[in-house]
């Protein structure tokens, strides 16, 4: 039921029972475009307005999730979850962004309806409340944080040094 223009539209769901376990395969809208993490890598380094708009569209997304009833918790925003896709059908182009990959909800979702427990969320970009399993609005916000550091640094937030857990950088 989500519905947001920087979301994939989901075409398909179902589930996949195996030895392994039960497994939920959702079938999402294909986005054109590379991650965050591939342009990085890749050398890309954005001006400080490329960074601000890229962050301001994860933040428009995550509001919108937060204020569904109930709230969708992403759990693993990170740079391997966004894809800066070009928009060709403005001119100058621009890129859009989109927030991919709810594996992390419908993980919640299998422990919640199997009765298990287990930590989702990409290391670094993952607030300690979410470790007990109580991730809430505010634990995707920590991850866009992260995510921003990675922007700005292009280092992952488990490169620096850490006091109290808190990744320490210079100003």
């Amino acid at each position: 039921q989500l519905s947001h223009p920087r979301i994939p539209k989901y075409l398909e769901y179902c589930s996949i029972d195996s030895a392994a376990g039960t497994q939920f395969l959702l079938i999402q809208e294909y986005i054109e475009g590379k991650t965050l993490k591939q342009l990085i890598e890749e050398g890309w380094r954005g001006t400080e307005a490329d960074v601000l708009d890229i962050f301001i569209d994860l933040l428009d997304i995550l509001v919108y999730l937060h204020s569904l009833r109930p709230p969708v918790i992403h759990r693993d925003v990170n740079p391997k979850n966004i894809i800066i896709s070009p928009n060709l059908h403005v001119a100058p182009t621009v890129n859009d962004v989109y927030l991919v990959d709810f594996g992390a909800v419908q993980e919640r979702i299998r422990t919640t309806v199997l009765a298990g427990t287990t930590v989702v969320g990409t290391y670094g970009y993952v607030p300690f409340e979410q470790f007990s399993g109580q991730a809430v609005p505010a634990s995707d916000y920590y991850a866009l944080g992260a995510t921003l550091l990675f922007m700005l640094t292009h280092r992952h937030p488990w490169e620096f040094q850490t006091d109290e857990m808190k990744p320490q950088f210079e100003p």
